[in-house]
């Protein structure tokens, strides 16, 4: 029953198989202009971001504490952790 009614996709006219393919080809072309384009304005994006130092390529260097700055922050944050452990049990 594979012939009846049409469904089957061999029993197409070579017609129809040209004009199938011809719209694939069509289809593939205005794809790839597409990622064409798109690849061209991701890199205008990528040039922008790199003018304003937005860009994930530049690195900044962290500053470092030193071990008595770090004691006092320390200190510090145990203290506001003390202080609202108190008000708590209240």
């Amino acid at each position: 029953m594979a012939g009846i009614g049409g469904n089957d996709p061999r029993a197409r006219s070579p017609k129809l198989q040209f004009l199938a393919m011809a719209n694939l080809t069509l289809v593939l072309h205005q794809l790839n202009q597409e990622r064409s384009r798109l690849a061209s304005r991701l890199n205008n994006v990528s040039k922008a971001l790199a003018a304003f130092g937005g860009s994930r390529g530049s690195t900044r260097t962290r500053r470092k504490l030193s071990g008595a700055a770090i004691a006092r922050i320390r200190a510090a944050q145990k203290a506001r952790w003390q202080k609202w452990r108190a008000k708590k049990k209240r």
